[in-house]
């Protein structure tokens, strides 16, 4: 956690958020992982995980009009803890 050591679990949360960014899906699921087990660890009542994956192009023309049109495939994982 050197790139936010004095930030303790906030800098850990933010550090695994910017990991899911990733477009490697199991990179993905293991930064969800970590999440989930470090909000055990620091006594989190309930946390809410939302993955997010895009594969296509996004065009938006700002014209007199405004076009603004996604192609591809998108989707979304939300995965919900309530710890004990």
């Amino acid at each position: 956690m050197a790139m936010f050591p004095t930030l303790g679990f906030t800098g850990f949360v933010f550090k695994k958020i910017l990991n899911i960014f990733n477009t490697d899906t199991s990179k993905q699921a293991k930064a969800a992982e970590e999440l989930i087990k470090a909000g055990k660890e620091n006594g989190v009542d309930e946390m809410e995980i939302k993955l997010k994956q895009f594969a296509g192009g996004k065009l938006n023309i700002p014209e007199d009009f405004n076009i603004d049109v996604q192609i591809g495939k998108s989707e979304e994982t939300v995965i919900k803890v309530k710890y004990k």
